[in-house]
């Protein structure tokens, strides 16, 4: 497990002397009491498995410093489910931590007041395993009340035999009585008095997970029906309900799924065009005073010339390309995520994914990769096991992410769209970026198989996802996480690695050699290469220059085309398309490009992600390997495929 440090503003990284765990199941508000507790600013969703590491945080309240460590959602205190063990590890340390060490520490189990059975079942887990050493904290009171849903927590607590609070994480005052309750339970508990016990009602659980579900859940119900009390007819319950069954249901779930991403799809792709356009002028304005500001500091011809032409091209090409489609694909995607459609999602395709030895889960990971791959490949921490989060990351690439639409976008906009009527040609471009990616989860789940019956073997667990309750997403806080904890850090990552590359294109594109640039050699020792696979050396080049950042592939490829010798920008499709057609460009062609933009080696971002998560250069390698095996398989089908279809014709 790895932990993590977070700091709020109250204290310095020192050894804490009171020490919090905050266990619960997943999707209860855990990461969100956590953000109130300690002023900080996880992000929170509306799915299970978000929080995946162990986030550690500080608060100090009445001059006393409290250590509070953020849980992963866990139904079980030793779990069978091997990404919940860690979570039953650590409580099973601290609880024996506070008998043996002097810095006292506690346990606050987070319940869900709209569901209250599930938490109590946990908390009587918790309770036979690891003692009384707990509060309860029933979150999402407010929702609760909302629902007609009474709770006795003067009952629940004298028959849980526990201190019980009811709190909305959003309000101060509910997490400061949070804060006086636990400072009493640690340091005062004859200030709170609890008459009784379970009375009886412990169930004798065994070492089998099953069995232990079983009579735990039955007794969390009995315990429920006594403290609980609806005085509303559940009719939004009821609504939620039938909503489900349209959303997962085998007839209408994936297509509604495909419509919503089309959607999104649609939504960023048009969006996207005019900020992209306004920045992509804006720095164009910008470049001759950027030139003027090296000359007026006398800097030599030569080295203007990389940091303009190179640097600056590169760096304003990616900003212009990619900020505006991910600050509009971003926020959509987290408002799906925090409305709670995406485990939806994972449930309609978990049959297909059981197929290939692996779960639903695998279907989050691969929408975070839309977004980004980065992104993606450290989601996959959400997976069952250690061997199903490995083919996961390896998969993550094969989905096309945020920086390849662009290129997919021109392509089918030049080679298909533009052969269709008007009428329908601004949609052609989101159909095929549509189909492609329908295509790329094909491809994984074909890849995952193979991974899983070969390299990665793996015996498919059971997959539990619970599908929480629909939640009316915080549309202000979303755009600001989105911006600035997604986009704004990939963006920078993105230009961090991107720099050096424009330098490097701009020194093969004029360092000449018997008057043929560095780029022409290059591109002429691949075009057999790239020729095998129906393109050219020049595309084959412009991916491989392209590594640090995709974005940047399209205007790689254009210079060398036209050997300006600089980044070149081409925002008018029909000059692009004279220019590509001009360089022997068919429609063999264009698809080809199209499957290598998808399933080419992952950005160095990217594969820095992967070390990270893996520390295994052999999983970096074959990461690498495996969609450009894809890339070439395809390039191969489609180019034989037509010359086959020709001669028919």
């Amino acid at each position: 497990m790895k932990l993590k440090w977070f700091k709020s503003g109250n204290g310095e990284k020192n050894a804490a002397k009171l020490t919090l765990y905050l266990l619960g199941n997943p999707n209860v508000g855990k990461s969100t009491v956590f953000n109130a507790l300690t002023g900080l600013k996880q992000h929170t969703g509306n799915w299970s498995g978000k929080t995946v590491d162990a986030a550690f945080g500080k608060y100090t309240y009445n001059n006393i410093e409290h250590k509070i460590i953020d849980l992963p959602g866990t139904h079980a205190v030793n779990s069978c489910f091997s990404e919940e063990e860690v979570t039953g590890t650590e409580i099973m340390l601290g609880s024996k931590d506070s008998q043996e060490s002097v810095c006292r520490s506690t346990t606050i189990i987070i319940g869900d007041g709209t569901s209250l059975e599930r938490s109590i079942g946990l908390a009587l887990d918790y309770l036979e395993k690891c003692g009384n050493n707990a509060i309860f904290c029933v979150n999402l009171c407010d929702i609760a009340k909302k629902k007609g849903i009474e709770i006795n927590f003067d009952k629940l607590q004298k028959t849980l035999g526990i201190p019980v609070i009811g709190i909305s994480a959003k309000k101060k005052s509910d997490i400061n009585s949070l804060k006086t309750l636990i400072d009493d339970f640690m340091l005062n508990p004859k200030n709170i008095k609890i008459k009784s016990g379970l009375d009886g009602d412990s169930v004798d659980f065994k070492n089998d997970c099953s069995s232990s579900i079983s009579g735990r859940m039955q007794t969390a119900k009995k315990i429920m029906n006594e403290c609980v009390k609806y005085t509303k007819d559940q009719n939004e319950k009821n609504f939620e309900y039938k909503f489900d069954k349209i959303l997962t249901s085998k007839r209408y779930g994936i297509p509604i799924m495909i419509l919503c991403l089309g959607f999104i799809l649609w939504l960023t792709i048009c969006g996207a065009n005019y900020p992209s356009d306004l920045l992509a002028k804006l720095f164009g304005f910008l470049k001759p005073y950027v030139e003027g500001f090296f000359v007026y500091l006398h800097f030599p011809q030569f080295l203007i010339g990389i940091l303009c032409d190179g640097v600056y091209e590169t760096v304003t090409w990616i900003i212009a390309v990619m900020l505006p489609p991910m600050a509009i694909f971003f926020p959509l995607f987290t408002l799906l995520e925090d409305f709670g459609f995406l485990p939806r999602i994972a449930f309609n395709l978990d049959k297909c994914y059981a197929r290939t030895n692996m779960s639903g889960k695998q279907c989050l990971t691969q929408c975070m990769g839309l977004g980004c791959n980065c992104v993606g490949v450290v989601g996959a921490r959400i997976m069952p096991n250690e061997t199903q989060r490995t083919v996961a990351i390896l998969t993550n690439s094969l989905m096309p992410c945020n920086g390849r639409f662009a290129l997919l976008i021109a392509m089918s906009t030049i080679f298909i769209g533009g052969s269709m009527a008007v009428q329908v040609s601004g949609v052609i471009p989101m159909l095929c970026v549509l189909f492609l990616i329908c295509l790329s989860v094909v491809v994984t789940w074909c890849v995952s198989y193979c991974l899983t019956k070969t390299i990665y073997k793996n015996d498919n667990e059971i997959f539990a996802l619970e599908l929480p309750e629909y939640r009316k997403p915080e549309i202000a806080k979303t755009l600001i996480i989105s911006l600035v904890n997604r986009t704004a850090k990939i963006v920078g990552r993105a230009l961090l690695v991107s720099a050096p590359t424009g330098a490097l294109v701009w020194l093969m594109a004029n360092i000449q050699i018997d008057g043929i640039t560095l780029l022409s050699y290059a591109s002429n020792a691949l075009d057999p290469f790239g020729r095998f696979l129906g393109v050219d050396g020049f595309i084959i080049l412009a991916f491989i220059l392209s590594l640090p950042a995709n974005e940047i592939t399209l205007p790689i490829l254009v210079m060398g085309y036209l050997a300006t010798g600089s980044m070149t920008e081409i925002s008018d499709m029909e000059t692009l398309k004279n220019i590509l057609t001009a360089n022997g460009w068919t429609i063999v062609t264009a698809i080809n490009m199209m499957l290598l933009t998808l399933y080419h080696s992952p950005c160095i971002t990217t594969l820095l992600t992967i070390y990270s998560e893996t520390k295994s250069i052999k999983t970096v390698a074959l990461s690498i390997v495996i969609p450009c095996v894809v890339g070439i398989l395809l390039c191969l089908l489609v180019k034989y495929g037509f010359a086959i279809i020709s001669l028919f014709m």
